[in-house]
């Protein structure tokens, strides 16, 4: 039993020091830290005007849907273009992709 009892004796020794000397390099990193920040004397710091000029966004649909257009006359099927937008990806496709990825660690199903 005293053997027990010395091992936690050891451990608690070991936890307590470990915990001082934690004490102790954050009190030093601190000190350091404030001796760095009194001895430097701060400027205010005025921004830069900007120079740069913002480019104008280029609006290609006009271009897409006379693409997609070809493409549909070309084919010969009988279409009509309803609707055209950029596609938004939406978070569904990572739900996907997820249950598939997840779903083949699972053979016997």
């Amino acid at each position: 039993m005293s053997m027990v009892l010395a091992a936690l004796a050891k451990g608690a020794f070991s936890f307590v020091l470990m915990a001082v000397l934690a004490a102790v390099c954050a009190g030093v990193i601190r000190l350091i830290v404030l001796v760095l920040a009194r001895g430097r004397t701060r400027t205010p710091v005025v921004a830069p005007e900007m120079t740069m000029t913002a480019k104008p966004i280029r609006d290609d649909s006009a271009v897409i849907a006379a693409v997609i257009a070809a493409a549909a006359h070309m084919t010969g099927a009988p279409q009509r273009i309803v609707f055209l937008a950029e596609q938004k990806r939406s978070a569904h496709w990572i739900t996907e992709v997820r249950s598939r990825h997840h779903g083949g660690h699972s053979p016997h199903r």
